[in-house]
């Protein structure tokens, strides 16, 4: 999973999300993807008492994206860049430039961005490869938000590799609370952006340190984890 943990139906008649195995296969592939939905939100319930209804809000997990902050794969991608072409002083406005990324700050990776198309003849292609964001209906990231905590295993693994995230502690969060289901989000909250997403460089512990196998990576879940949240319906 990044660390930097962040549509339109299609209008032809078209369903990526047919109910076969394909079905199956799409929906580990979106959870692989973004393995979480970026933000949650409480809404009231008319019928509930003035005392008990909670406001309507939005929880932005989304992080700050500045060039000073390690908001950019360090390798391999444009950095993120911002620069001012028009200041007000001689001139009546201010304005800058921005070049970004596609990859930069909180995003969702369709799964075309890991799968080769059918056509391509290279390993792991297939239909999947062709789902690119606009043929995700936008109701996929709308759901109930199932907090998994695995912050206890921030740092909990040798330098350069990740604490994976296994089947069982998903099971565990199931007995605490419920059975997962369809149109469920879950979120497993490391705690690794808090404690690392920070101005360069102490933000170099983020990821660049962990290539380097310096340090601890992000916590990840393992195959057969993604495999038990698409057989049970997560987006």
């Amino acid at each position: 999973m990044d660390p930097r943990l962040g549509l339109a139906t299609n209008n032809r008649g078209y369903n990526p999300f047919p109910r076969t195995h394909s079905a199956l296969m799409l929906r580990q592939s979106l959870i692989s993807a973004c393995v979480v939905f970026t933000c949650s939100m409480l809404m009231s319930n008319p019928s509930l008492g003035a005392e008990t209804t909670p406001r309507y809000g939005v929880v932005d997990l989304s992080v700050l994206v500045s060039p000073n902050l390690p908001c950019a794969w360090p390798v391999g991608m444009t950095q993120y860049l911002l620069t001012s072409n028009r200041v007000i002083g001689p001139g009546p406005f201010h304005r800058d430039m921005v070049m970004i990324d596609e990859h930069t700050g909180t995003q969702w990776d369709a799964p075309a961005h890991f799968i080769p198309p059918p056509d391509s003849g290279l390993p792991g292609a297939g239909p999947m490869g062709l789902i690119t964001s606009d043929k995700v209906p936008v109701w996929q990231f709308v759901g109930e938000a199932c907090v998994i905590d695995v912050t206890r295993h921030v740092d909990d693994a040798k330098p350069g590799h990740s604490f994976l995230i296994t089947p069982e502690i998903v099971q565990a969060w199931e007995q605490e609370h419920r059975k997962l289901g369809a149109g469920d989000v879950v979120l497993f909250h490391s705690g690794y952006t808090d404690r690392y997403y920070k101005p360069f460089p102490e933000g170099e512990r983020l990821v660049h340190h962990v290539l380097a196998n310096k340090t601890p990576g992000w916590a990840a879940p393992t195959p057969q984890c993604m495999k038990l949240l698409g057989e049970r319906g997560v987006w």
